[in-house]
């Protein structure tokens, strides 16, 4: 059995099974290795795997003596330190009883292997009830809602919501108990059969995905599948599918729909910036901001025994009110709001209590991205 492959195929998906599993160490343990099978003629699939999830991704490969379905396993560390050097575009692949090959140019390392059995294959591919989508689209909104928690204790283990409303609308949403962070996912083209999700997933696991679309053109499409057990993602020449989280219901409605009092209009960079000014005293994280919006700016502070540090800037107030925030969630809000293309954020107030919930909104880009959160009390 012997096959040459691009070796940067191989390269990207040792890279995305590191993502998706990075334990250290060697075990001869199907989370330690990839697995290589033949699909097609001319086609080999690379399948990943962790312990809630599964990825398959195919690529051409120009094989020799290898029969359908045959393959062999490569240590996912080893096969990515091996290949980070030099600088052949191929890759030869020979795998032996108890070992596999990589041969690229003249180098060439052979590393123990574990049976191809061991590895659960992803073989299952769903056909109908999908709703498209372009990747760019995903990658935003994935990106903006693992950013907005970039912070958060215990982060890893909050679940992500994908859910379609009755308006037909599709929203991914996450919180953490303290704020909740919204956006509709746009471009989306349901199949025929009607086709609704209500699935939660693991932020790390919106992660990967967030990361692993990075490197695919912008325009390629997504199908998105939800079933009773499982949330999978196709695209032509890969699936990923994850286990649903038994989560929670998040009532995401009466926050996200809620009537808001507009407090400002102001320049989401500007913003960011002068919470960083004020913060910038304070040595403690995650630390909280005062924000006082009066005549025609806003002021963002924070005092700490070595002194008081102000940020400054002008900005479209409505309401003279002030709100106590924590630092990280406005500023993971505003760079997850700059890097989605936005340049403007409304801050709203919702009910009457104090302190009362803080909400910040775009709705000029199209996702539409807010998060909502909870005042500190000070």
């Amino acid at each position: 059995m012997k096959a040459i492959i691009k070796r940067a195929d191989l390269q990207g998906a040792l890279k995305s099974a590191l993502a998706l599993h990075s334990e250290g160490g060697f075990l001869f343990e199907p989370g330690y290795f990839i697995a290589l099978r033949k699909t097609g003629t001319a086609e080999l699939t690379v399948d990943l795997n962790d312990n809630t999830s599964q990825m398959a991704i195919r690529f051409p490969a120009e094989l020799s003596d290898w029969p359908m379905d045959a393959g062999t396993c490569i240590p996912k560390k080893e096969g990515k330190n091996f290949l980070q050097f030099g600088n052949s575009e191929q890759l030869t692949v020979v795998p032996s009883a108890n070992d596999v090959a990589l041969q690229s140019g003249k180098s060439r390392m052979s590393i123990k292997t574990i049976p191809l059995d061991k590895f659960n294959a992803l073989n299952y591919v769903p056909t109908s009830g999908f709703l498209e989508v372009p990747s760019a689209n995903l990658r935003s909104i994935l990106e903006f809602t693992v950013g907005c928690f970039a912070s958060a204790k215990n982060g890893d283990q909050l679940p992500v919501y994908l859910e379609t409303d009755t308006d037909g609308s599709t929203q991914f949403m996450c919180s953490d108990g303290v704020r909740l962070s919204h956006a509709y996912l746009t471009n989306v083209q349901p199949s025929l059969e009607s086709h609704q999700v209500k699935h939660a997933i693991a932020i790390r696991t919106a992660n990967f995905l967030a990361k692993f679309l990075k490197d695919m053109p912008d325009d390629t499409p997504v199908r998105i599948y939800g079933d009773d057990g499982f949330l999978s993602f196709t695209s032509e020449d890969w699936t990923f599918r994850t286990q649903i989280l038994a989560a929670d219901a998040l009532p995401w409605q009466r926050v996200v729909h809620a009537d808001g009092v507009s407090a400002c209009s102001a320049d989401a960079e500007q913003f960011n910036d002068a919470i960083g000014e004020a913060m910038s005293i304070s040595d403690t994280r995650p630390g909280v901001v005062k924000i006082d919006m009066g005549k025609e700016e806003v002021v963002c502070s924070n005092h700490s025994e070595k002194g008081l540090a102000k940020g400054v800037f002008d900005a479209n107030v409505e309401t003279f009110v002030q709100f106590n925030l924590s630092a990280d969630s406005a500023q993971n809000y505003l760079s997850g709001l700059l890097k989605a293309g936005g340049t403007t954020v409304e801050v709203e107030q919702i009910g009457l209590k104090t302190p009362g919930l803080v909400r910040m909104v775009n709705r000029t880009v199209s996702m539409k991205p807010s998060i909502t959160t909870a005042q500190y009390a000070v």
